[in-house]
């Protein structure tokens, strides 16, 4: 539990650090520029906090496990952050001293202007803690949970990955330290788009495909389509999203 009293006003979760910097810090990565440059936090359910970004090609959800100690749900279920508040609250650390087995657990208490990053392991004379601003109302386009979850199609035949595309997707994954599982794609209007999931992570990625891979693919799904042509094959479209990156 918190050390420091809590105010009405303020929303309050407790979780550990390592895993709330490793989350900041793979959002980091897909964040894009401009208007996209933010990094939101939002509840998920009973124990859940999604830390997800977008940027033009792309649109990324990882959740973590937090213990909601007071919510206040009307204003604070999403809350958008700038890149460079999310890079200072990643950068926080608590060093545990040697040989304690012990969390590395911190407080965030999320107010209407400002968000208090605080120790809450009791191990310190002095809590130390980092102090940032928030943006007042969600700034980003749409529900990255919803986007993520239209996208995911299965393609039923082989495809080419960009290599630029695989970086980010391993980029991702090394940063929040899980393994890639499953990768799905789904093509519209001529663009392909990738999709990458792990433990408690997602993450879509868009491009338009050269001549070669287009060459390649269709090449691929026509000789898919001779072998099973006897088989019985149950179409899905997927829907629209409600923004670009999704």
């Amino acid at each position: 539990m918190t050390t420091t009293p809590i105010t009405e006003s303020e929303s309050v979760l407790t979780c550990r650090m390592d895993t709330l910097s490793r989350a900041l810090r793979a959002a980091l990565k897909i964040a894009g520029k401009k208007e996209l440059a933010y990094v939101r936090l939002a509840r998920l359910g009973v124990d859940r906090l999604a830390v997800s970004a977008v940027n033009e090609k792309a649109t990324f959800s990882t959740t973590m496990h937090a213990n909601f100690i007071h919510w206040n749900e009307e204003r604070d279920g999403t809350v958008d952050i700038t890149k460079q508040v999310a890079a200072s609250l990643a950068t926080f650390e608590i060093k545990m001293p040697g040989g304690l087995d012990a969390d590395p657990l911190v407080s965030l208490r999320i107010g209407e202007e400002a968000l208090r990053l605080r120790d809450e392991t009791g191990l310190f004379p002095f809590a130390r803690g980092r102090n940032e601003y928030r943006e007042a109302d969600p700034v980003l386009p749409g529900n990255h949970e919803d986007a993520l979850s239209r996208t995911a199609v299965w393609s039923g035949s082989p495809f080419v990955i960009p290599p630029d595309q695989l970086v980010t997707a391993a980029s991702v994954a090394k940063t929040l330290d899980r393994p890639v599982q499953v990768m799905q794609r789904l093509v519209r209007d001529a663009a392909v788009r990738w999709y990458v999931v792990g433990p408690d992570w997602r993450l879509s990625m868009s491009t338009l495909p050269d001549k070669e891979a287009t060459a390649v693919e269709a090449e691929a799904a026509k000789d898919a389509a001779e072998e099973h042509a006897d088989t019985d094959v149950k179409v899905v479209q997927a829907k629209q999203s409600e923004f670009a990156p999704a």
